[in-house]
């Protein structure tokens, strides 16, 4: 498989995990395409910009309804669940948009760049890297799981990549993310080959 192809499947597999994110888009499922726009947002114009943002990571058994798609075994574990939000500062670096967890003890490092390709001209395509570990943080009224995400292999370097799109309005991005991914409260743990990633810019 072609990595053409291969990025194709890691993009349409994240559409059917991200359809609700999608659907509240007037008219951007039926009216996206890999055809670039004739300007591509640069700087500030993507809508990110640098300050607070809040990054959730999201497994399941499975991803979206395909059976093939097999997301985290074993399935049920930890049973605080598998969500771990982490709050962080996000920063130009080059082209790329690097998002830091601000948590002492904690490592997580998500870097994204804006594509040429757009689904809409509120939708463009995004991808990068994830790596390290965080637990999960309390969130409005939900209490911290005491579950800890950690994304990556032992060595260093090592990464697990994200496709996903960003919408302009709000600077939202939802993303599938490939690669070893594991949850664990201390005693048990689930080892996941794809998660979902939500980051938004913090409430103020």
């Amino acid at each position: 498989m072609t990595a053409r192809a291969r990025r194709q499947r890691q993009v349409s597999v994240w559409r059917r995990l991200a359809v609700g994110f999608l659907a509240a888009c007037a008219g951007c499922a039926g009216g996206s395409s890999d055809a670039p726009l004739l300007t591509l947002p640069t700087g500030l114009q993507t809508g990110l910009q640098p300050g607070a943002y809040v990054l959730e990571v999201t497994g399941a058994d499975a991803i979206g309804t395909d059976p093939q798609a097999r997301g985290c075994r074993p399935a049920g574990q930890p049973p605080a669940g598998r969500r771990v939000t982490v709050t962080g500062l996000i920063a130009r670096d080059g082209d790329d948009w690097v998002f830091r967890s601000e948590r002492p003890g904690t490592d997580v490092v998500l870097r994204l760049r804006v594509a040429t390709r757009s689904f809409s001209t509120e939708l463009f395509a995004v991808d990068g890297t994830l790596r390290g570990a965080a637990p999960d943080q309390a969130s409005g009224t939900r209490a911290a799981s005491g579950v800890t995400m950690s994304a990556g292999g032992a060595g260093v370097g090592d990464v697990v990549t994200v496709d996903g799109e960003i919408r302009l309005t709000g600077a939202i991005v939802n993303a599938l993310a490939v690669g070893p991914i594991v949850f664990t409260d201390g005693v048990a743990s689930a080892t996941c080959n794809a998660v979902a990633l939500a980051m938004q810019p913090a409430r103020r």
